[in-house]
């Protein structure tokens, strides 16, 4: 969820490692160590060129902690935690920024739209003939306060069993669906669809706490956001792509941690297994997904798919 997600996802550790447990409270003096080289920098280290849009929620008491200094060439969007939507309110204050500089210009602006926008002007603007592109768009949608236009909202008026929370919860997503349809359709006019890898997923699970107003159920998984239960650590999340072998595409993975998992290269990853890095992965036909049960798949050890698919998903998340 929120930050320990994000914390692993650009650290690259489990969040045993990164110490980052909980969401940070807004306006807070806890970042992400700094200690931690972070994806972004691993990359422009390989000549990257890399984009940060959307939520950050790992840092933000000190430059070092921002995006930008981080290993982001430019950033835009939101420190924070949770804010609204066109206002950029988080505790009684603006919270919008481009790099390291308010940015008064988004006010009054959705901010679905206006990351959308951004990650379309990033690609149609970059040079592909000079360097590679990291794009790391985090949208606020769907996190709570529930807002989004009377024109998305009314598209669902006859649905939902009448529930207005569960109708602004559709159109939020509506709106994201959007917003990451532009952004696919960038990639193709500027001829980097067949080429790019591009991963998809959430934070966290649904809320079922009652206090994000959303009315989420994750059944058949038990409990949802800030629970330590499957219905708040397992989430929906997809790969497509260069680099994903094709007997892999149309497989469901049930995908789990173990120690720490780094971001690196095939030669590095090697000298790393003395260090205990592994990733531990189940992979399921469709058919069989569908009789999975709620219970986690047995985990092997030794020479099991684990760690094939450990090589294989290293290799296709670095595009290498």
């Amino acid at each position: 969820m929120c930050s320990p997600t994000r914390a692993s996802i650009l650290s690259g550790r489990h969040v045993i490692h990164t110490g980052v447990y909980t969401p940070f409270a807004q306006g807070t003096a806890l970042r992400l160590s700094l200690n931690f080289s972070l994806l972004p920098q691993h990359l422009s280290s390989l000549g990257y060129k890399t984009h940060m849009v959307g939520k950050w929620h790992i840092g933000q008491n000190e430059l070092a902690a921002l995006p930008t200094g981080r290993g982001f060439d430019s950033s835009y969007g939101y420190w924070s935690g949770a804010e609204t939507y066109y206002s950029h309110e988080a505790s009684g204050a603006y919270d919008f920024a481009e790099g390291t500089q308010t940015c008064a210009a988004a006010n009054g602006s959705y901010s679905t739209n206006l990351f959308a926008e951004r990650a379309v002007r990033i690609v149609l603007a970059h040079e592909f003939k000079t360097s590679p592109l990291f794009l790391y768009l985090a949208f606020q949608a769907i996190h709570w306060p529930l807002e989004v236009d009377a024109s998305h909202k009314k598209r669902f008026d006859n649905t939902t069993g009448g529930s207005s929370r569960r109708q602004s919860v559709a159109a939020m997503a509506t709106v994201l669906d959007e917003g990451v349809g532009n952004v696919t359709r960038a990639l193709k006019q500027a001829g980097q669809w067949e080429r790019a890898l591009v991963i998809f997923v959430s934070d966290n699970g649904g809320p079922t706490h009652g206090d994000e107003e959303t009315n989420s159920n994750n059944y058949p998984m038990r409990g949802g956001k800030n629970t330590l239960w499957e219905g708040g650590t397992r989430v929906v999340a997809c790969a497509r792509g260069a680099g994903i072998s094709p007997h892999l595409v149309g497989i469901f993975f049930f995908f789990y941690l173990s120690r720490h998992t780094t971001h690196t290269t095939t030669t590095e990853r090697r000298a790393e297994k003395s260090a205990g890095a592994e990733a531990l992965a189940v992979a399921r036909r469709p058919e069989e997904a569908s009789r999975e049960k709620t219970r986690p798949p047995p985990v092997s050890r030794g020479s099991s798919p684990g760690k094939v698919l450990e090589k294989r998903i290293t290799s296709v998340f670095l595009n290498t």
